[in-house]
């Protein structure tokens, strides 16, 4: 992840789960890192969940996991509407124990057609 982009910090103690909806500023692939190979969307955060209110208007990343909400091209992606919601997954960094997991952050759910 990029250090100009805040890292979520769970409202549940880490559990996860809670969703957002977004429009998506830019799109790129993830060279490095746990999320190496995923279309990663600094997205703008436009519904938070109730308590957390203060993430609206805040630019996060969403990864999409599943390769088929950031499957246009970034030009065609610019201020769609989005769903993500806060979790883990296994990470994808070069060298990572098998079971090593990402840190929590946003994976895509869905996104409006374009």
């Amino acid at each position: 992840m990029r250090d100009d982009i805040p890292y979520i910090w769970p409202s549940d103690g880490g559990k996860g789960g809670a969703s957002i909806q977004y429009t998506i500023d830019s799109l790129t692939t993830a060279t490095g890192g746990p999320y190496t190979g995923k279309k990663v969307a600094t997205v703008t955060i436009e519904v938070a969940p109730c308590s957390r209110g203060d993430l609206i208007g805040e630019s996060v990343e969403v990864v999409d996991w599943s390769g088929c909400v950031f499957d246009l091209p970034e030009a065609e992606l610019i201020d769609v509407w989005g769903w993500a919601t806060e979790g883990v997954a296994l990470s994808l960094e070069a060298g990572a124990a098998v079971d090593a997991l990402t840190p929590c952050h946003w994976a895509a759910d869905d996104r409006c057609c374009v």
